[in-house]
């Protein structure tokens, strides 16, 4: 569901990536406006009550920011803050290198956010990419179909949610966070015909990459005296780096240089690559905040850091 939410543009993509992932869906009409939809349940089809009937699940019950209204709201603001959106994406099949590409962007957006977790003051920004973060996770278990990763998300959506399902506004900081997200799940690096080729090496580095990302994140909750909320971040976090540890260490991926007057709708690799709203210079540079000092390591204290390939 998360991920599904994380790879739409709107409803009609929302409820076409629950269909092609085998979920049942019906929608609910107003009866005031006639073929208007104000709500949606799911179902598994092997999931049944005792007459053999689906067991349906609206939304708003598996988790509140996955209300109709809600996810409307997060679609529109999404392409408010991000012209990118406006684009028709390229949706057919993409090389190895290509999805290899959409991983190492995302890599490098995770990388970039943990920096402003730790050196962006501003709780509005922190907040959207606590949120934001969820969708990489989300949609990196999801087209892995890796179990652990999954319940790094499960652990994490706990950790990225606001109290009374308040939803952040959007930012720069976290719609770049988004964007790959969304160029992840265009990727489909999963694959459904063919051989899959591996993406161990960029898989591990993206997944180092989340876990200090999630660290951060769980710095910041601490600091705000959400204590559940920060455990809850930990130990995603040490999911993904126990999951890290396990996974064969290969070379480190080098990030590739996009071409010169890039087209989003080319494929999800450029998509990845040219999806950032303002390049990460201009943001720092046109931040209106307080500047932060870096607060030399108390004794005895280090930083995780991921394995050096």
């Amino acid at each position: 569901m998360a991920a599904a939410a994380a790879g739409a543009q709107n409803e009609a993509d929302f409820f076409a990536a629950l269909g092609d992932a085998g979920v049942l869906v019906k929608t609910r009409e107003s009866t005031r406006n006639p073929g208007e939809i104000t709500g949606y349940a799911v179902a598994l089809p092997h999931h049944t009550n005792q007459e053999g009937q689906p067991v349906w699940f609206s939304g708003g019950r598996l988790a509140a920011n996955l209300t109709l209204p809600k996810l409307r709201h997060r679609w529109s603001a999404s392409q408010e803050s991000n012209p990118f959106h406006q684009h028709t994406f390229y949706r057919g099949e993409l090389t190895h290198q290509e999805r290899s590409a959409a991983y190492q962007q995302a890599a490098r957006a995770a990388a970039t956010a943990t920096w402003q977790m730790r050196h962006i003051q501003d709780p509005r920004v922190r907040a959207d990419v606590a949120a934001a973060a969820a969708d990489v996770l989300n949609v990196t278990a999801a087209i892995t179909g890796n179990r652990e990763l999954a319940e790094a998300a499960d652990f994490y959506d706990r950790a990225a949610r606001e109290p009374y399902g308040y939803q952040p506004p959007h930012t720069p900081y976290g719609t770049n966070l988004r964007t790959v997200a969304r160029a992840l799940a265009l990727s489909e690096i999963r694959g459904r015909r063919g051989h899959r080729p591996s993406f161990a090496g960029v898989l591990l580095h993206l997944i180092v990459q989340l876990a200090a990302l999630i660290e951060a994140v769980a710095e910041f909750r601490q600091l705000q005296q959400r204590d559940a909320q920060a455990a809850a971040a930990r130990k995603a976090a040490a999911q993904l780096t126990s999951v890290s540890r396990h996974t064969p260490r290969l070379p480190s991926p080098t990030f590739p240089r996009t071409p010169p007057n890039p087209t989003a709708e080319q494929n999800a690799a450029r998509l990845a690559a040219t999806g950032f709203p303002i390049p990460l210079g201009h943001q720092l540079s046109d931040y209106q905040g307080q500047p932060v000092r870096p607060t030399p390591p108390q004794p005895g204290s280090h930083r995780r850091r991921g394995p050096s390939w």
